[in-house]
């Protein structure tokens, strides 16, 4: 059971002095979700996940708890699904709200005490399974597997439709990803899966390309391995027969799924 040592959570100043009167507060938080906030290619591909963590009410205890705190980790983009292992693992851990600088009466930061992020573990770990996913399609040591093991392709018939210039998915599009992350779980033969956004006439391929990513994330939060999705986009088709430019069809501001790699079950 985690231990329960007092530490300061809020200060208030005493009327007519400038002295604080500190009540307390520590404990342990629970994991409500993980997401990705950033990711970058540069110096190396590199994401940064973001934990949101509830404190948990004690036994005796008093009914004022601190806010939901906010934790960030990074590491490299070929560690993600390692990091959120790791992440989920430690989702019960003590947190705290550090005392105030000297001299001040507002409480310090929450320190959710998940511990750090064992990069070297990750790597041998990565190091010895060898490339996943999408990985395989590029790494010149899976091409045997891969030719000698591709399996008839798949079909995925799910689409997810966006407003024009947004890459917000619906508030309805909840149901279709949950059936489509328990599909995919279901069939680990999927090995990569592109997640294409339709780039479409009168808006940027920015657009597109962030609209790929929004499902894959909620594809990712509902644990689907990163390495299995690859986020990408389709240019437009311009003009018509006629050398006309063609309307834009509302439906094609869209992202469709295709199968990239399938490989038949090890006998």
């Amino acid at each position: 059971m985690l231990g329960s040592t007092s530490l300061l959570l809020a200060w208030g100043c005493a009327s007519g002095s400038s002295e604080c009167r500190p009540s307390t507060w520590s404990g342990s938080c629970r994991l409500l979700q993980v997401s990705k906030i950033r990711e970058s290619e540069f110096p190396l591909p590199n994401v940064v996940l973001e934990g949101v963590y509830r404190p948990q009410p004690q036994a005796g205890g008093t009914n004022l708890l601190p806010a939901d705190a906010r934790r960030e980790f990074g590491a490299l983009a070929k560690y993600e699904e390692a990091l959120r292992a790791h992440i989920d693992a430690h989702s019960q851990v003590r947190c705290y709200v550090n005392p105030p600088p000297p001299g001040q009466c507002q409480p310090g930061a929450m320190v959710v005490d998940v511990p750090e992020f064992d990069t070297t573990r990750a790597q041998a770990s990565t190091s010895d399974s060898g490339p996943k996913g999408c990985a395989q399609i590029e790494a010149s040591s899976s091409q045997d597997k891969i030719t000698q093991n591709r399996a008839p392709t798949a079909l995925i018939n799910e689409q997810f439709e966006f407003a024009e210039n947004s890459s917000e998915l619906s508030s309805t599009a909840g149901p279709a990803l949950d059936a489509l992350a328990v599909r995919l779980k279901q069939a680990p033969s999927l090995q990569c899966v592109g997640v294409v956004g339709a780039w479409v006439r009168g808006e940027t391929i920015a657009v597109a390309f962030a609209r790929s990513r929004a499902v894959r994330e909620q594809l990712i939060q509902r644990g689907i391995a990163p390495e299995r999705l690859i986020a990408l986009t389709v240019d437009p088709n311009m003009v018509g027969a006629s050398g006309t430019p063609e309307p834009v069809d509302p439906k094609a501001r869209r992202v469709t799924l295709s199968v990239l790699l399938e490989l038949a079950p090890s006998p």
